[in-house]
C-alpha cells in the first residue's frame, strides 16, 4: 500500500480534488481522517485509536508517534483494496502525532514522520486567501461545506468583518508559508495551487494530472471530473455586500490583489 498525506487549510479545494481522485481505478481517498463528526467511523484516525488504547492504554498518551502511524497505516491497509489510499490533514489537525513536548513553531512530527519513510506529501494552497476566507463564511451561513449543486447554496453574499478579514489573512498568510518551510528540501512532496487545479470543463489540468500521476506512479488520472460546485462566484463584487469598505481596508497591504 502506498499512503499519502493532502495537507492543507480549510477551503483549499480539499474535497474537489479528493472526489476526483476517488473515481481513479487505483486511489481511495479517506477524506478528513482527524475531523471529529466522524469518531465512530472507520477510516477515522479515532475510530482505530481508540481500538488500539483498548489493547495498550499507554498509546492513549503522547509519545511512541512512530508505532502510532505504523500501527494507522497497518489499519488502513485493510480498508480498501486501491493500492493508493489518500489521507486529507488539515494544517490544524497535524498536532495529532506530537509528543509530550512541542513547540508552538516546530514542525508537526506526522511531517517529520513522513519525511522519515518517505510518504507521498500533495500540499495544496489557495493563492487567493480573501476567496478562501468567504467560501469558509458561506459555508458556514449555509451549514453546506461541499455543495454538489448550486441549489443546496441558498446564500451567496456575505457582510465581512473588515478588521477581522485583515487578521484572518495576516494569520492565514503566516501558516502557509510555514508550511512551505516544514516542507523545504522534502524530496517526496508536490506543491498545488488551488487556481491551477481544473480546467473549465471541471477535470484536472495537465500539469496537476502530471505531478499527481508522477508522485503516486499511476496514469490516466486525469479523466475524472469532481462532483462538488464552487460555494462563491469568483466575482467578489458580487458576493461582498460590502465590497468597497473591504477593498478599501485592504488598499496598500500585500492582500489588494484579491479583490479582482
Amino acid at each position: 500500500m502506498s499512503l499519502c498525506m493532502l495537507i492543507a487549510r480549510q477551503r483549499s479545494g480539499t474535497g474537489a480534488l479528493g472526489s476526483l481522485l476517488d473515481q481513479h481505478k487505483d486511489i481511495k481517498y479517506l477524506g478528513e481522517v482527524f475531523h471529529n463528526d466522524a469518531i465512530n467511523n472507520e477510516p477515522n484516525y479515532f475510530n482505530f485509536l481508540q481500538g488500539l488504547i483498548a489493547q495498550d492504554n499507554l498509546f492513549g498518551l503522547p509519545g511512541n508517534a512512530e508505532g502510532k502511524l505504523d500501527k494507522y497505516i497497518e489499519y488502513l491497509n485493510g480498508y480498501s483494496v486501491k493500492n493508493n489510499k489518500i489521507i486529507d490533514v488539515k494544517y490544524r489537525s497535524l498536532h495529532h502525532f506530537n509528543g509530550y513536548w512541542h513547540g508552538p513553531t516546530d514542525c508537526p512530527v506526522i511531517v517529520d514522520l513522513a519525511r522519515k519513510i518517505n510518504l507521498p506529501i500533495i500540499h495544496l494552497t489557495r493563492n487567493n486567501l480573501l476567496k478562501t476566507y468567504i467560501s469558509g463564511q458561506l459555508a458556514d451561513i449555509n451549514s453546506v461545506w461541499h455543495a454538489r449543486d448550486k441549489s443546496e447554496l441558498k446564500i451567496e453574499t456575505v457582510t465581512l468583518d473588515v478588521n477581522k478579514t485583515l487578521s484572518w489573512l495576516n494569520n492565514i498568510d503566516y501558516e502557509v508559508e510555514k508550511m512551505r518551510f516544514f516542507l523545504r528540501n522534502y524530496s517526496n512532496v508536490i506543491h498545488i495551487e488551488y487556481e491551477q487545479l481544473f480546467r473549465s470543463n471541471g477535470v484536472l489540468t495537465d500539469v496537476v494530472s502530471k505531478k499527481i500521476e508522477t508522485l503516486l506512479n499511476v496514469t490516466d488520472v486525469e479523466e475524472a471530473k469532481s462532483v462538488f460546485v464552487k460555494q462563491a462566484s469568483d466575482n467578489l463584487e458580487k458576493v461582498i455586500e460590502n465590497y468597497r469598505e473591504v477593498e478599501f481596508k485592504l488598499s496598500n497591504t500585500k492582500f489588494s490583489w484579491m479583490m479582482y
